[in-house]
This record gives C-alpha cells, sequence and structure tokens, in this order.
C-alpha cells in the first residue's frame, strides 16, 4: 500500500505521454524500457485520490455481502465501514492507499484496436504473453514487478518496488521523440 501523493509530485513519462509516477518510479520506468528494447502501452499510471474514489465507489457496495448472489469475497473496510466488490468487477484499493495514487503503479494496455494498432507500444495479452516476459526479465533490476498484479489476477498491473530498484539513483536516460498522435 502506498500513501497518496500530489499530482505536483509527479514526473511525467516521456515514453507514455499524458502518464505520470513517482520521480524514481518514473526514472525506474524508463530505464526499465531502455534495458528490455519495448515501450509497453500504458492505460494508466498515477491517479489522484478523487478519480481511486470513484473507481471504488463503482466497483464496490456498502456492508459485508460476501458469498451472496451478484457479490465476490473481497470485503475491504474505508472510512469505518465494511465494503464488498460486485460480481465481475475487477479489484480496487481503498482511496487514500492505491500504488497508483501513490505514484508507484502503472496499468498495461491488454489488445489492440484500430486506433492502437499503429503506435511503436507493445501490449501485454496474458502473464504469459512474450513481451511481457522479456520486459519483466529486463524490469527486473529496476525496482519493477507483476507481484501486485497477480496477487488480484490482472496482468496489465505493474508495481513499482523502490527497495528492489538495483539502479536507484541513476537518472532516466533520454526519452525517442515521439509524435502524441501518431505514435511514431
Amino acid at each position: 500500500m502506498a500513501t497518496q501523493i500530489k499530482a505536483t509530485e509527479t514526473t511525467p513519462l516521456p515514453d507514455n505521454p499524458g502518464h505520470k509516477l513517482r520521480a524514481d518510479a518514473a526514472a525506474a520506468w524508463q530505464r526499465a524500457n531502455r534495458e528490455a528494447g519495448i515501450t509497453p502501452e500504458l492505460t494508466d499510471s498515477y491517479r489522484p485520490v478523487e478519480i481511486q474514489e470513484r473507481i471504488f465507489r463503482e466497483r464496490y457496495v456498502p456492508g459485508n455481502h460476501a458469498g451472496k448472489a451478484g457479490f465476490t469475497n473481497d470485503v475491504r473496510t474505508w472510512n469505518g465501514t465494511k465494503w464488498t466488490r460486485k460480481a465481475g468487477t475487477a479489484a480496487a484499493a481503498v482511496p487514500g492507499t492505491s500504488n497508483h495514487g501513490g505514484g508507484l503503479a502503472v496499468d498495461v494496455r491488454t489488445s489492440r484496436n484500430a486506433a492502437t494498432r499503429s503506435r511503436p507500444f507493445v501490449v501485454f495479452t496474458s502473464f504469459t504473453d512474450p513481451d511481457r516476459l522479456a520486459w519483466l526479465k529486463a524490469a527486473k533490476p529496476h525496482g519493477w514487478a507483476d507481484d501486485e498484479g497477480r496477487s488480484v489476477n490482472e496482468p496489465w498491473h505493474l508495481t513499482y518496488y523502490p527497495a528492489r530498484d538495483q539502479h536507484k539513483g541513476q537518472p532516466a536516460p533520454v526519452a525517442p521523440k515521439v509524435c502524441p498522435t501518431c505514435g511514431k
């Protein structure tokens, strides 16, 4: 669990225009991409607490409904109240505790569509996707792992662990110029 940070405490990701992370995570992301020779296309990165709250409220309802029809066994406590996740929805962290809110997590696109087909990024289609496995191998010494994503069955979710970063403090490499509209 991360502590929520403010948007002003984030650093843009040149490899993924429009996305931001905490400065050390951003540098590690850039280093991992250069090491792997591929760049995963992100769908999410830093997330303000207001967005996390909206996502949480969409997926969870107040009360302990575990085992009842239409609900999972995922029960969380937020503001002193138990909340149960609706069946068919992905897990979400309690607002203020998300690694996205701490600028330490990203979500990678899992499929291509007409709008994304021409972009120079890779997508992660499953836990065994070859690009995903290659990227994770290269990213591990830079502190990136899929522990948290595996724990909630989300192959798209990656987390930065500062204590695991063997290159912490090294600057981010300069990103190649990428056109934000065409991806080239």
